[in-house]
């Protein structure tokens, strides 16, 4: 039977992380969808997926399922893992219908950096609006940062806690 599981957890994508529960993992037959708050989503289609494997092991979280693909405009390394034993979550992969056709000669060396540009340029955005917002601007005096410049702060303190 062919179905659609949607399941919540967290995400490794080449260097950058998404820590439980800011990743999700939707598979049905035809695509098998990656999505991070902060890293963006990935998707792939059976003739791009190599192999769904097992990989490492992360305490009290288990191991994670690891996504071998041909996407040269993804990273290389994508981790996904959940509360569920990595055994478990590739069964309900393989009874969702998802199975990789790509050969393995299809595998490359990759380059980039995992991040879409999107959310980088909308957190420097909201960045200088924040402090625009406080009244810092080059043609005044300096003063004590106010709420907006510390919420600016906060903002990107909470961004990287999110990003590790």
């Amino acid at each position: 039977m062919h179905e659609t599981i949607t399941v919540t957890g967290g995400v490794r994508i080449g260097w950058a992380n998404a820590s439980w529960p800011l990743a999700k993992l939707s598979v049905s037959r035809v695509t098998l969808s990656i999505s991070a708050m902060m890293l963006g989503t990935y998707t792939f289609t059976p003739d791009q997926v190599v192999a769904l494997e097992l990989y490492g092991s992360i305490p009290f979280f288990g191991g994670g399922v690891r996504v071998l693909h041909s996407r040269a405009d993804y990273p290389e390394k994508i981790v996904f893992w959940c509360f569920r034993k990595p055994e478990r979550l590739l069964d309900e992969i393989r009874v969702a219908g998802f199975l990789p056709q790509a050969s393995r000669t299809a595998l490359r060396n990759r380059t980039g950096i995992p991040v879409r540009w999107t959310p980088i340029i909308s957190i420097v955005v909201a960045w200088n609006m924040l402090f625009l917002l406080d009244g810092f601007v080059p043609w005044n005096p300096p003063k004590a940062p106010g709420p907006f410049v510390l919420l600016a702060v906060a903002l990107v303190l909470a961004a990287a806690f999110a990003s590790v």
